[in-house]
């Protein structure tokens, strides 16, 4: 892409760059948002922006000079516009800390990176060929105040992306604290059994995913049971009927099968029909 937008001011890419000093590369000082663009808007933007500030207050970000909403999604928009992304693209809105200093922060106030890119495929659609999942176990995520979101340093889910991809798996799911699995590498988990969905809660530890929200309301609206919970053991796991997982990218991935056990998409695939129609009103 020919542009980025750095604290307001449209920059371009080959021209841009990043001081060695900053809080990002040396700490991992901060967190980011992923947006799914989808036919002149950004999908769920209200629910992103909420995100982002309650992570920028967990972080403890000063949000003085922050744009607002109605700012970012504007400056979102025109960078999308001058690189030319007209049909679905992917927004990523980095944060991090100002200033220098050591592990204590000299400025609390937040700098914003805004890079677009587009995507191949409109909307979110249903996906033929399953996946084949592994099951990372080396790298353990705790529940924290910070683990609900999407911080910069990423080190489970970098290693757990190595380990699926040197075992030929499209993905890898992840444990917590209690040795239960809560989420992959990019995406919120959902199983089902006695057609009754599960998923882990976000005390488990995953990501409170913005996919993961509009999931749980479609759910609801199909009059289906939707169970929150600390998250999923593997036998858990390998006696459900269905599992399928989610973001704001790709919608819904179904899961075609773990180790030598093979799953179904009844139930999945209703749940994707109506993601769809939603995006569509």
């Amino acid at each position: 892409m020919k542009y980025v937008v750095y604290d307001g001011i449209l920059r371009l890419t080959e021209t841009f760059y990043i001081r060695s000093s900053n809080r990002a590369f040396r700490y991992g000082d901060g967190l980011f948002e992923t947006i799914h663009y989808h036919k002149g808007k950004l999908l769920f933007w209200k629910d992103h922006y909420e995100r982002l500030t309650k992570g920028m207050a967990a972080f403890s970000f000063s949000r003085m000079s922050f744009p607002t909403s109605v700012e970012l999604e504007a400056q979102i928009i025109d960078l999308l516009v001058k690189n030319r992304v007209f049909n679905d693209g992917r927004v990523r809105l980095s944060i991090f800390r100002r200033g220098d200093g050591f592990y204590k922060p000299n400025n609390l106030s937040a700098s914003w990176l805004i890079e677009v890119e587009p995507l191949e495929t409109r909307g979110f659609p249903w996906h033929e060929e399953g996946l084949h999942i592994g099951l990372y176990k080396k790298l353990q995520k705790h529940y924290t105040p910070l683990s609900p979101y999407k911080t910069i340093s990423s080190n489970a889910s970098i290693l757990a992306s190595i380990f699926a991809k040197e075992a030929r798996h499209h993905d890898a799911l992840m444990l917590n604290g209690e040795n239960l699995f809560i989420e992959s590498t990019s995406s919120n988990l959902f199983w089902i059994k006695d057609r009754v969905i599960f998923t882990p809660a976000v005390s488990s530890g995953c990501v409170d995913g913005v996919m993961r929200k509009q999931i749980i309301e479609i759910a609801k609206e199909m009059n289906r049971s939707v169970v929150e919970t600390k998250g999923a053991t593997q036998k858990e796991l390998l006696e459900s009927e269905e599992i399928f997982l989610t973001n704001v990218i790709s919608g819904i991935k179904w899961v075609l099968a773990i180790q030598n056990k093979r799953f179904y998409t009844r139930l999945t695939k209703t749940i994707h029909e109506n993601l769809a129609k939603k995006i569509i009103s």
